[in-house]
This record gives C-alpha cells, sequence and structure tokens, in this order.
C-alpha cells in the first residue's frame, strides 16, 4: 500500500533525486535501514518522516498530561506508537528507549507503581530527531505558518529570562560543551522563538560538534537585538 499524495510538488521531485541527495545523512535516523522498510522507495519514505513528525511533536505535551491524569493506558499506548514508528522511519536507539519506557509504564500498571517518568534520554532522543527533520525539511515542527510567526517573533525584543538563556548557550558554545545540545532540547520552544529559523541551523552544528559555527550563528542573531 502506497502513501497517499500528500505533500505535492517537493514531495515528488524528491523521488526524482538520487537517494544520496533525497536522504541525506540525519543524526539519530538509520536512512538506509528506513529506506528498505519503505520498500526502497525515496518518496514514501520522505511521507513517512513527514509523517513521523506531525504525529509526536506533541509527545511531551500528551505524555505530561496523561500522567497528571493519572491515565496509563494512554501512556502505554502513546509508548507504543512512538516505539513502532520510530522503527518504522530507521530510528533504531529511539525505538528502543520507548520500549524500555514502555516495558516500565506496563510493570506500573500491572504491580500498581508509581508511574514511572518520561526518561530524559528519550525525550532528548525524539527532541533531536524531530528537529534535525525538521532542519532536513527546511520548515519549523509546527509547520508553514509557525513558520512565519518565528520569524516574526526573532524581531521583537527579548525578555530578561530569554537573555538569560541566550547567554547560557552562549557560554556552552565558548567552551565547547555539549551540553548545549541539551540545553538547546529542553527549551527548543523557547529557543525556537528566539532564533527562528537558526534554531534548527545552530541545533545541527552543536550536533557536528562544529561549536565554532553555531556560536556564530548564535551571536549573529544576538546581534539583532
Amino acid at each position: 500500500m502506497r502513501a497517499s499524495d500528500e505533500g505535492g510538488d517537493e514531495v515528488v521531485a524528491a523521488a526524482t533525486e538520487p537517494v544520496s541527495q533525497a536522504l541525506p545523512s540525519v543524526p539519530g535516523l538509520d536512512t538506509e535501514t528506513g529506506l528498505k522498510l519503505a520498500l526502497g522507495d525515496p518518496q514514501l519514505y520522505r511521507q513517512l518522516l513527514h509523517s513521523f513528525v506531525r504525529s509526536h511533536r506533541e509527545f511531551k505535551e500528551q505524555i505530561d498530561q496523561a500522567t497528571e491524569e493519572g491515565d496509563l493506558d494512554r501512556l502505554v499506548r502513546l509508548a507504543h506508537t512512538l516505539k513502532g514508528s520510530a522503527a518504522q522511519v530507521g530510528a533504531t536507539e529511539l525505538s528502543n528507549a520507548s520500549r524500555h519506557y514502555e516495558q516500565a509504564l506496563q510493570l506500573a500498571k500491572t504491580d500498581a507503581l508509581p508511574i514511572p517518568a518520561l526518561p530524559e534520554a528519550l525525550q532528548v532522543e525524539l527532541a533531536q530527531l524531530l528537529q534535525n527533520l525538521a532542519v532536513l525539511f527546511d520548515q519549523s515542527l509546527d509547520g508553514p505558518q509557525q513558520n512565519r510567526a518565528a520569524s516574526k517573533a526573532v524581531n521583537r525584543q527579548w525578555t530578561e529570562q530569554e537573555r538569560e538563556l541566550y547567554h547560557r548557550l552562549q557560554s556552552l558554545l565558548a567552551t565547547d560543551d555539549f551540553n548545549a545540545s541539551r540545553l538547546l532540547a529542553d527549551e527548543s520552544r523557547a529557543f525556537q522563538s528566539l532564533l527562528g529559523s537558526q534554531y534548527g541551523k545552530i541545533l545541527a552544528a552543536v550536533q557536528a560538534f562544529d561549536f565554532e559555527q553555531a556560536g556564530n550563528l548564535l551571536q549573529a542573531a544576538g546581534e539583532k537585538r
């Protein structure tokens, strides 16, 4: 069964590109495995990746809500769905982390144990993959409308809290500290509001250990203030 034609000319054009161009290296993603699972069809694989972003960009918020409501059944479903869809697109490490989380939730359900917290490693892995895919597709995590809104947000004045976040990140980048990646993931919404389209570029540079480039991009964003 083939996926729908949703995605328009961009997806059709991608299908005619060489695989190496249509599917560049993405941290956290085994594109070779993902492509095989998509029947070797780059167009279908890109559609699956788009679907993955749409389906899981609110995962953390959904988990928080279900945890607050004590809804273990929903928590198990969310973890199970992420496990399967991550495996389908070749995000093996994320799928394994989701499997362990699902098992912990199942144990809490059967043994009447406290609800386990969402593992930080899983949260960071998912946030980074979503952002990497957003960079790949050159869009914000919330789509074109949110991307335009983010561009406008970059032109506004920062609050004191936002300036503090900016300087924290700046200090980490200045010392080549990979904790910059965790800060970008943990405060992704705030940094997307601060940096707009530059957020994805900075995150990608940090994940490639190019702290100098990330620092330069951050400085350029700060100079607009």
